[in-house]
């Protein structure tokens, strides 16, 4: 089959969608499918409206790409951005131009689109007969999408979970809590399938065995928003005191201004702890991966509540396939690879007494638990995130997905 696989990830490797995709895809093609990719473009050009229209050879891991969507350059660029992305704007010219110049597209995979964009594929590929899965990796909560809670963008991520993505012909779900909710509420074919790698791919760093001399080395990647609660570990590395200051942590993303805002009257706390914390900024996904992959330890701290649950995070993934440890209470299922003391160190909760509690347990390790740990870490992404271990997984859901399309086409002649 040839798959085009659509959506709001910045391919090839600028964001943990694009990751997601590429995974998928890598499965897929094992089974002999070929995968073309239609994501966004987050880099500005002076010509990228021209750019996109005219190039039809990008090619990334040996996967052909097309940039359906403007690249953002200015404010009024960035508006028509997010309307073409919630309208279809582009996607539907750059398909139609794909099967104009490389054949017939056999089946659609929708990555975390709008419901405006499901419907418009639900049509196209009823045209033509061919299925289309939806690839759902959030359930948003509503406070944290732009508009609040009753704008637009809520009201579209409750519609697409609720009501559009049931008339698809599958799912894919990245979670088992959306994986459950799909079975329960849809007669279509459903996998779970968590975010993959390759970890046979020379371009994921690998950790040095010797471990690093002097301080615990910690690192977090990501935003200092609501759903990762960097903050916390902040707070927790201030209650220990003296101790704070036998542990570095490696700020990949937040900016020391964006921790100062998020942590209100706790502010202080980064004048206090400033020679613990490096902040490197922002960095492109293989620097970022690269400072990770040094790190004895990563963070990820995530609340009890339900988007927490329905996502599964691309960046545990990526640290325990790196042999990085991390220290992390369970969200989502989290719990199914990583066991406290093995993987990892598992914390009660978000709160910042618990994951000061694992900075100390991680403090006492010796050389040897530390390294028993890392090797494990490494055995579990081996054992349950190289997209090797999905082919079947994938091969079975794909069979019943054209199956059932074949069954419902029939039915209804």
């Amino acid at each position: 089959m040839r798959i085009a696989y659509v959506g709001v990830f910045q391919f090839p490797d600028d964001d943990a969608g694009a990751s997601r995709v590429l995974g998928i895809g890598r499965a897929l093609r094992e089974q002999g499918h070929t995968v073309v990719y239609f994501g966004i473009s987050n880099h500005a050009t002076d010509n990228a409206d021209k750019r996109i229209v005219n190039d039809d050879n990008l090619f990334y891991a040996g996967f052909r790409y097309h940039l359906p969507y403007p690249a953002v350059v200015g404010f009024t660029q960035r508006i028509r951005r997010q309307f073409s992305i919630y309208t279809g704007s582009f996607l539907f010219d750059r398909l139609v131009a794909e099967e104009t110049r490389h054949g017939p597209i056999d089946a659609v995979i929708a990555y975390q689109s709008s419901s405006v964009v499901i419907l418009l594929l639900q049509r196209w590929c009823r045209k033509r007969g061919i299925p289309l899965i939806c690839d759902t990796v959030e359930w948003y909560d509503r406070s944290h999408v732009m508009g609040g809670r009753f704008g637009p963008l809520a009201l579209d991520s409750e519609l697409r979970m609720r009501k559009i993505q049931h008339k698809c012909d599958g799912i894919i779900a990245i979670s088992s809590y959306l994986e459950k909710y799909y079975r329960n509420t849809s007669s279509i074919p459903v996998v779970r399938i968590p975010p993959l790698l390759d970890l046979l791919d020379n371009k994921l760093p690998k950790r040095s065995n010797k471990l690093s001399s002097g301080r615990l080395s910690l690192v977090f990647a990501g935003n200092a928003g609501k759903k990762d609660l960097v903050i916390n570990a902040i707070r927790g590395l201030a209650m220990l005191g003296e101790q704070a200051k036998l542990c570095e942590i490696a700020m990949i993303g937040p900016s020391s201004g964006e921790l100062r805002k998020s942590l209100g009257a706790d502010a202080d706390f980064l004048m206090k702890l400033s020679g613990s914390l490096l902040f490197t900024g922002r960095r492109p996904h293989q620097e970022a991966l690269n400072n990770v992959a040094q790190a004895d330890f990563s963070i990820l701290l995530r609340p009890d509540a339900r988007f927490a649950h329905a996502g599964f995070p691309t960046k545990l993934v990526e640290s325990l396939g790196m042999s990085v440890p991390v220290i992390c209470n369970l969200t989502s299922d989290i719990g199914m690879y990583v066991h406290d003391g093995q993987e990892g160190i598992v914390v009660k909760d978000c709160s910042p007494a618990a994951f000061a509690d694992g900075v100390q347990r991680a403090l006492s390790l010796s050389v040897d638990e530390r390294m028993a740990m890392r090797r494990r870490a490494r055995k579990c992404a081996e054992d349950n995130f190289d997209y090797r271990n999905w082919v079947k997984p994938m091969r079975e859901f794909m069979d019943m997905v054209v199956l059932k399309g074949r069954t419902n086409r029939a039915t209804n002649q």
